[in-house]
């Protein structure tokens, strides 16, 4: 099977199309719940963010981040980086804000643009442990007491 390598070949059609991880981008995989609280603080903090997606399937938000950058992530709970494998790429037009669905039920969270651009691995890194402590200290935070 041949496998488009670029956004163009990638969205061409209504369907999602396989795209070869670790060609254009990597993939850094983030449980949901902190993957969303992640892209609230790479917001925040004015980073540039690239595509976005929801994997329902999967229970979890999925990161475009430059090509090697996944074997030098660090374990962190609740997250994983890929840099081989294949990612379901659905159209740009099929996002969490719209009734449009992919077949494998992809949605982007942030829709690529182009020109592309791929989310710093650096400050995506920063964001997930920030949001990581923050939760932490929710967690442990006696009741009635507002965090961070």
């Amino acid at each position: 099977m041949t496998l488009p390598l670029d956004i163009g070949a990638a969205t061409a059609g209504a369907e999602a199309r396989p795209v070869r991880i670790g060609v254009a981008w990597d993939v850094v995989r983030i449980t949901a719940r902190l993957g969303v609280d992640t892209l609230i603080r790479l917001q925040a903090m004015g980073a540039p963010v690239g595509p976005v997606l929801h994997t329902p399937l999967r229970s979890a938000v999925e990161y475009l981040v430059t090509p090697g950058e996944a074997v030098s992530w660090p374990h962190l709970r609740g997250t994983r980086a890929v840099s081989t494998g294949v990612l379901l790429y659905p159209p740009p037009h099929i996002t969490v804000a719209s009734p449009a669905r992919s077949t494998d039920a992809r949605r982007w969270i942030v829709a690529p643009a182009d020109p592309l651009t791929l989310t710093d691995a650096d400050a995506l890194c920063e964001a997930v442990t920030t949001a990581m402590a923050a939760d932490a200290i929710a967690t442990l935070a006696p009741a009635g007491r507002r965090t961070p």
